[in-house]
C-alpha cells in the first residue's frame, strides 16, 4: 500500500484578554489584548472587530503569547468586541464569544414625574417624584440632588438607575416654585434635568361693593345701621385669622375705622 501524508488545517484559536467584559470607562483610547494560537504554529495577522465591523489590524503577531490592538477617540457608546486572526494558510478564525465595553462620558437622564409643569397643590407638603436613568440603561446606583427655587434642598439621594424616587419636602411656602434634579453616576458623569414650575395655592379673599349690604339705606341721624359684608375666598386653601375692618370713608384717604370683625377660618 501507499503511505500518504496530510495536514489538518484548523482556524486559529483566540483567547480574549482585557478589557474585562462589561467594562465601563471614560477613557476613549483603549487597548484590546488577545492571545492567538494555531496548529500551523504561525499566525500572520489579527484584526479587532468592533460592533461587528472590522477595525484596526496587527500584522506583527507573536504566536502563543498576548498581543494587542489599540484604538483611539472612541465615541460614547457600548462596543461589542472580539478578534479574528489569519494563519499562514489564509484560514481565518474568530472568537465568537464577544465581550462588551462601554465608553461613557455621559451623565444620567432624569424624568420629572411630579410636580409637572404648571401643576397646582392645595397643601404645603409636596412629594417630588422623579426617575433617573443611566444613559446606557445599566443597573448602577446614581446620587441625586433636588434643587428647589435655585437652592439644593435635598442632596445625596441614592437611587438605582431606572427606578422612581419619591422625596417629601414639607412646609413649602404658598406661591410659585421651580424645581429640578441633578444626578451623578459612579464615573463622575453628571447631568441636570429641565426646570419645572408648580404652584402652591394661596387664600384669595375678595369683597365687591355688591357684597356689602346695609339694613337701612336711608338712615336718619341717631338711627342704628347694620352693615353686612360677605367675604369670599376664591383661593385653593383656607384663610385663617382674618380681620374685616369697617371704615367711614376710604381708609387710604383718611377714613376712620368704625368697627371690625374677626374670623378664625374662611
Amino acid at each position: 500500500s501507499l503511505t500518504r501524508n496530510f495536514t489538518v488545517r484548523d482556524p486559529p484559536n483566540i483567547v480574549l484578554g482585557n478589557p474585562v467584559n462589561a467594562t465601563r470607562t471614560k477613557n476613549r483610547n483603549q487597548t484590546f489584548f488577545f492571545t492567538p494560537t494555531d496548529n500551523s504554529g504561525n499566525v500572520t495577522n489579527c484584526t479587532l472587530v468592533l460592533n461587528n465591523a472590522l477595525n484596526n489590524t496587527n500584522a506583527t503577531i507573536s504566536y502563543g503569547i498576548q498581543n494587542n490592538i489599540s484604538v483611539t477617540d472612541l465615541l460614547d457608546n457600548p462596543y461589542n468586541w472580539t478578534v479574528n486572526c489569519t494563519d499562514i494558510n489564509g484560514i481565518i478564525g474568530t472568537n465568537e464569544t464577544q465581550k462588551i465595553i462601554y465608553i461613557d462620558n455621559l451623565g444620567p437622564g432624569m424624568t420629572l414625574n411630579t410636580p409637572f409643569e404648571g401643576q397646582t397643590f392645595n397643601q404645603n407638603d409636596i412629594n417630588f417624584n422623579f426617575t433617573p436613568t443611566d444613559q446606557f440603561g445599566i443597573n448602577i446606583t446614581l446620587s441625586c440632588n433636588i434643587t428647589l427655587d435655585g437652592i439644593v434642598n435635598v442632596s445625596g439621594i441614592n437611587i438605582t438607575s431606572g427606578n422612581a424616587n419619591i422625596t417629601l419636602i414639607s412646609n413649602l411656602a404658598d406661591g410659585n416654585h421651580k424645581w429640578n434634579v441633578s444626578c451623578i453616576d459612579d464615573l463622575n458623569n453628571s447631568n441636570a434635568s429641565i426646570t419645572v414650575s408648580f404652584i402652591i395655592n394661596q387664600p384669595d379673599l375678595t369683597l365687591n361693593s355688591t357684597d356689602i349690604i346695609f339694613n337701612n339705606t336711608s338712615p336718619f341721624e341717631g338711627d342704628n345701621v347694620s352693615i353686612n359684608a360677605t367675604i369670599f375666598n376664591k383661593g385653593g386653601i383656607s384663610a385663617s385669622n382674618i380681620v374685616v375692618r369697617f371704615y367711614d370713608g376710604n381708609p387710604a384717604s383718611g377714613g376712620s375705622q368704625i368697627d371690625y370683625k374677626s374670623l378664625s377660618l374662611l
